[in-house]
């Protein structure tokens, strides 16, 4: 919530020192705006703010869970401990595929998910 508060912050001061003219822009475009201005902060703020929980990932679909999970490397992850096992867990339901992703003992300390990231930091 800090982070959150301190990005908005400085979304406004953006908005109110940017020399373009800004009205009609909304707060999200407007804080995009200013992560991009950024993106090695924009890139920091987006892995801090991604977290592969239930909330996050029941939003995609099976197959995008799939390629978040890619992204991530947890194929490596989940098979270093038993061959096969990512494979076997997408073949399953989409809650037990997420809840399996949520307990695995995998570092996102560093992760976002590349297509994420694209949006803040291009």
């Amino acid at each position: 919530m800090q982070t959150m508060q301190e990005e908005m912050l400085a979304a406004i001061s953006h908005g109110m020192t940017e020399k373009d003219n800004l009205s009609g822009s909304d707060a999200t475009n407007l804080m995009i705006e200013l992560l991009k201005s950024e993106p090695e902060h924009a890139k920091s703020v987006a892995v801090k703010a991604w977290e592969p929980n239930e909330a996050n990932l029941k939003i995609f679909t099976t197959q995008q869970i799939i390629e978040v999970a890619k992204d991530a490397n947890v194929p490596a992850t989940m098979n270093a401990k038993e061959e096969g096992s990512f494979t076997k867990a997408t073949k399953g339901k989409k809650a037990d595929l997420i809840k399996t992703l949520v307990e695995l003992d995998h570092d996102y300390s560093e992760f976002a998910p590349s297509w994420y990231l694209t949006h803040v930091t291009q």
